[in-house]
């Protein structure tokens, strides 16, 4: 398949991630100003929330049945709207909080950004059918397979897939009940609809989010509107980190969407600021609409986007006690409005946490020092666990330097750098410091996990930058303006200013060209090659998992070692195994066959298992994942019977192959 053959594919999860969201944002009463850009966060609120309704009331999941209770619920939520409109007019008509920088001028912004963040994104994936070579993914994977096969999407539930009993589990589905919609629907193969949505989620929806924060922010001008979604292509952290490790797919749907929600945040702490509480109705249902979204794409994007939101609810808190203008009484309701939203941030970040134990698994990989040099400079991707270093990105990271000095100068917005400076120390304690119940208090929510941070950190720096870079090419077109004849001052101001949204823009095009972003983008295309060397699923073994559609009846299930990267059967061939996951437990129904194999001739339990589960079939695969005699002695009892009458091959390739578990043909 061609990048081309794509489009009808990408078209398709555009209107999926914009349609619904957009009704439920009219439905709101969200203006129109803003309905478009928010409509991806509250589209996949209503996915999310469809398909636990759908899996409760026990209908399966598709296109007509989302479709039908989306409609259900933006209705409800119009209803609600005429009868508070009806009863309190002022409250479902006031207008929300904003700037006055016109929408086309961060829109075209977008148009760039996300154009060179598509160029670089499809030369990270490296092709329409080509999938990651990490462990995560077959979870992800197995997962859109688990739910076209059960019709069951309910984030209540998805857990199943990975556990060794397949109990119904929690697990946040966002991001599989929207790539199991493209699957199902359009009849692409899974690795093609995850790799669309990958396409959606880092050129889309990521520059539509910052569109509308740009759309949000008080007193932000023109050509830093246009720069912010602009310069997207400049940071290969995100969406580069998520991409390669993990892999993350969830996390890089969740950052997607954070800076939308933080828009609402920004409106709503201004609303409360400025006690205009006619609005606070529409701003608050959308927000608890966002929120449920982001929680069920990925937890830790709502405690992402309260930690980035905290500075600028405490800096309303100490403008509305400061102020001369305001009465004793309306302090106190303002403060008090404001307290319940920190509470809420505290709330988030204290509760949507792993355990600790899912929480302390990586180690610190840098110095304090260089931990902070990498911060300012955005050499983010060099804190990783695979060893390998990049360029910094300078110039990003001088622009949101800039940045910082701009607001810091004009005495603007200096939340944005306290957020920054905050998701930073974030990061940085994730990155240097050692494990212990401080890292654990500090960073648990992102498992403590640098290069989730490192990603987060793009969110901060690129607002930075972006005022930074529009804060400059403002200043120069004022200089020049300013020692031009005063006669000719109005037409140089006016060219001027498409000179400098032309400056803006190759600016910012041509940070996707530095090395940090060329250097990325190489090292995550190898995680998603299929070559002889590949790391989970090398060629020999990708031809084995080919022919088993061929050979193996669907009823069948095969034995495995999902730590040789058979997990991905499941997803790629349809086939049913011991092992979806790459855990260290398999269901202890097939306790005989995992350790007794080899005895299958004299020991007649393994072939009661063997027939009684129609576990007929052996896949034995490279095993280039060793995580340890923990993780691997659980299916020596596998290996062992290779070379024995107990199996018979049936397909190879190389070394790799497919067995029957002959000796129970008979029995």
């Amino acid at each position: 398949m061609s990048w081309l053959a794509t489009i009808p594919l990408l078209l398709f999860a555009v209107v999926l991630a914009f349609g619904p969201g957009y009704a439920m944002g009219w439905a709101l009463r969200v203006p129109a100003r803003l309905r478009v850009f928010l409509s991806p966060l509250l589209s996949f609120a209503l996915i999310a929330v469809s398909a636990i309704v759908l899996g409760k009331i026990g209908i399966a999941w598709n296109l007509i049945s989302f479709v039908v209770v989306a409609v259900v619920l933006v209705a409800t939520a119009a209803g609600l709207m005429w009868l508070v409109g009806r009863r309190w007019p002022a409250l479902a008509s006031a207008s929300w909080p904003g700037n006055d920088v016109p929408v086309a001028w961060p829109v075209v912004g977008a148009v760039l950004g996300g154009f060179l963040v598509l160029h670089m994104t499809e030369d990270m994936v490296y092709g329409p059918e080509a999938f990651s070579q990490s462990l995560d993914n077959s979870f992800h994977m197995n997962a859109i397979r688990w739910i076209q096969e059960h019709g069951d999407a309910s984030s209540l539930t998805l857990g199943a897939v990975s556990a060794a009993d397949q109990q119904p589990a929690f697990y946040p589905a966002g991001w599989h009940d929207f790539v199991s919609l493209i699957y199902s629907t359009t009849g692409t193969s899974i690795a093609t609809a995850t790799i669309v949505t990958v396409l959606l989620a880092a050129s889309i929806l990521w520059p539509c989010s910052l569109v509308a924060l740009s759309l949000s922010i008080p007193k932000l001008r023109r050509l830093q509107a246009l720069a912010i979604p602009a310069l997207t292509c400049g940071f290969a952290a995100f969406p580069g980190l998520l991409l390669r490790w993990g892999v993350l797919f969830p996390n890089l749907l969740g950052y997607a969407l954070v800076p939308s929600f933080v828009a609402l945040m920004v409106c709503l702490v201004q609303v409360m600021v400025r006690g205009e509480y006619a609005a606070l109705l529409s701003l608050c249902l959308a927000a608890l609409v966002g929120v449920a979204g982001l929680a069920l794409v990925h937890p830790n994007a709502v405690v992402s986007a309260v930690v980035f939101a905290l500075p600028l609810v405490l800096a309303g808190v100490a403008w509305v006690v400061r102020s001369r203008e305001l009465a004793s009484r309306q302090k106190w309701v303002r403060s008090a409005l404001l307290g319940l939203v920190i509470l809420g941030c505290v709330g988030a970040w204290w509760f949507l946490r792993p355990g600790a134990s899912a929480s302390n698994t990586w180690e610190p990989m840098l110095t304090e020092g260089e931990a902070l040099y990498q911060f300012l400079f955005l050499g983010l991707e060099n804190a990783n666990q695979l060893r390998d270093t990049f360029n910094p990105s300078y110039l990003a990271g001088f622009l949101a330097l800039w940045g910082a000095g701009y607001l810091l100068y004009k005495h603007r917005n200096l939340w944005l750098i306290a957020s920054w400076v905050l998701i930073g120390y974030l990061w940085i304690v994730s990155a240097s410091v050692p494990r212990g119940e401080f890292r654990l208090l500090m960073v648990a929510p992102w498992y403590t996990d640098h290069f989730r941070l490192a990603a987060l950190v793009v969110f901060p720096s690129v607002i930075l930058a972006g005022i930074g870079l529009g804060g400059f090419v403002e200043g120069l077109l004022t200089w020049v303006a300013r020692r031009a004849p005063r006669p000719a001052r109005l037409k140089v101001a006016t060219v001027g200013m498409g000179v400098a949204m032309v400056l803006v823009l190759v600016v910012a095009g041509l940070s996707s060209r530095v090395p940090s972003v060329q250097e990325t983008t190489l090292a995550v295309s190898q995680e998603y090659r299929v070559t002889p060397t590949s790391v989970v699923l090398n060629q020999d073994e990708m031809n084995v998992i080919n022919e088993i559609p061929k050979i193996v009846p669907k009823g069948d299930v095969i034995v495995n070692n999902p730590w040789d990267g058979s997990a991905y059967i499941y997803a790629l061939a349809d086939r049913h195994l011991t092992g979806y996951h790459f855990e260290f437990e398999t269901s202890p129904k097939y306790s005989a066959i995992m350790h007794n194999l080899k005895d299958a001739r004299t020991n007649p339990e393994v072939c009661r298992e063997v027939n009684k589960y129609k576990a007929h079939w052996y896949v034995h695969l490279e095993n280039q994942l060793n995580f340890g005699p923990d993780a691997q002695k659980n299916y020596d009892g596998l290996v062992a019977a290779i070379d024995t009458d107990v199996l018979t091959p049936v397909y190879s390739s190389g070394s790799m192959t497919l067995y029957r578990i002959s000796a129970c043909d008979n029995n």
